[in-house]
């Protein structure tokens, strides 16, 4: 009972205000980032394609096919942290979506 007392006094957040949680997450996010290619060329793919398409804000077939694909690349990337797909399977992917 008393971890319970001191979790409810303040000890959480931490300092920089994430919860151990949060920080375990993007901890492991970054790691999969360093440690995998596709989470890496997912991400740099990811972030040309929104900008593309908040700079053409007018264009709703662009922004439609961007939720399409965005949809699909997630799919691909569970499938990929699930080890249902191989990273080179999902990286060669990527290379075509450039």
């Amino acid at each position: 009972m008393e971890i319970l007392r001191d979790v409810n006094e303040g000890d959480y957040p931490k300092e920089n205000g994430k919860t151990c949680r949060k920080q375990g997450a993007i901890l492991a996010y970054n790691k999969r980032l360093q440690e995998k290619s596709a989470y890496t060329e997912y991400r740099k793919l990811y972030q040309q394609q929104f900008n593309f398409v908040n700079k053409n804000k007018n264009d709703k077939q662009l922004k439609k096919d961007f939720e399409t694909w965005k949809k699909l690349a997630k799919e691909k990337m569970t499938k990929l942290k699930h080890n249902e797909l191989t990273e080179d399977e999902v990286y060669e992917w990527l290379e075509t979506q450039k």
